[in-house]
């Protein structure tokens, strides 16, 4: 339903209420109110794009938001169960010291597809093993999909960074000379 309202400036502005279901914790009915839109198609527009997200996955109450770190310490609890205790410690420490800085108190459901790609291409450049912190990320961002708290795992979707091949090709010739020169000084 689209209102209109008026600003002390005396400039016009459109809202809308929607019906969004019934939630499934409290068993009473959710609307969503959005308002400061310049034009009523614009408000229409809106209602209509939060309807079809609603149709498509589902109710999702955004009530539960939570932080990055609050799901790794659920997380970590399960995954204490799962390995020897100095894979444990060692795993804790490298997400306490590198991933958790970068996403700790980010709202699972606000980290982004780019957000992830921008990390993993800092590891990269700064950490042999920054393949173990992606899949370390991804397991937890996994575990929160699971909890319901975001629909799909952007760190799934990256693109994992690479040594070019134009490196190692340079580290192949080199091994190779040394390689001759040892066999020929022998």
């Amino acid at each position: 339903m689209i209102k209109q309202y008026q600003l002390k400036d005396g400039s016009v502005r459109y809202s809308y209420i929607a019906y969004v279901g019934i939630d499934p914790l409290t068993g009473k009915e959710k609307r969503v109110k959005k308002s400061g839109f310049k034009t009523q198609k614009e408000a229409r527009i809106a209602e209509s794009q939060l309807l079809l997200k609603v149709e498509q996955d589902g109710f999702f109450d955004k009530l539960d938001r939570i932080t990055f770190e609050e799901v790794y310490k659920i997380w970590l609890e399960h995954y204490k169960n799962t390995v020897k205790a100095s894979t444990y410690a060692r795993q804790k420490a490298q997400a306490d010291l590198h991933i958790i800085p970068a996403f700790g108190a980010c709202y699972v459901d606000k980290i982004s597809l780019p957000m992830c790609q921008k990390q993993a291409q800092e590891w990269f450049k700064g950490y042999k093993k920054y393949a173990n912190f992606i899949g370390m990320t991804k397991m937890i961002l996994d575990f929160a999909v699971n909890l319901g708290y975001i629909h799909d795992n952007p760190m799934k979707k990256i693109i994992k960074p690479r040594k070019s091949s134009e490196v190692d090709e340079e580290e192949k010739k080199k091994e190779n000379f040394t390689a001759v020169k040892t066999c020929k000084s022998s």
